[in-house]
């Protein structure tokens, strides 16, 4: 168990580093993104968002032959959950339950020319790469869930 955590970690901390700056293919499109967004933002909301998930990370690189401490487990499900509620809330319920012309047309803009399966909906349509960071999301809570109940401490 400890081993696929440290996985999804990893990769979540890869993907929160390098979605927004290397080029990958249609999964993003950043010349979009630079368009819209000014580097110096972009590169502080970067680090900004990473920060929890790089701590959390090498908290569990640290503890990985001592299993994570109570104390661990609980800041990295605050982290894990707030950012599923933050993915919930800047994509998902946009999606289900609809948003304004504003957001709407910001998604259009940094996002219309991205590789998407999802059918749009309330004028919204989640791109492919994103989808698989909130699902990366959703499975890295639940494994430290599985984690924080083997431990004892849920």
């Amino acid at each position: 168990m400890y081993s696929l955590l440290l996985g999804l970690q990893l990769f979540h901390v890869l993907l929160l580093l390098l979605h927004d700056w290397m080029p990958l293919g249609r999964l993003n499109d950043l010349r979009a993104l630079r368009e819209h967004i000014p580097s110096r933002e972009l590169l502080r909301t970067t680090l900004l968002l990473t920060f929890p998930f790089a701590l959390s990370l090498a908290l569990t690189v640290h503890y990985r032959h001592l299993g994570l401490p109570p104390w661990a487990i609980l800041c990295d499900l605050l982290a894990y959950g707030l950012m599923v509620a933050m993915q919930w809330r800047l994509w998902w319920s946009p999606y289900f339950y609809g948003t304004t012309q504003e957001r709407v047309i910001f998604y259009k803009k940094l996002f219309g020319h991205t590789h998407t399966f999802l059918p749009r909906r309330n004028g919204i349509r989640p791109n492919t790469l994103n989808t698989l960071m909130h699902l990366l999301t959703v499975g890295t809570l639940l494994v430290l869930l599985l984690v924080g109940h083997r431990s004892g401490l849920l």
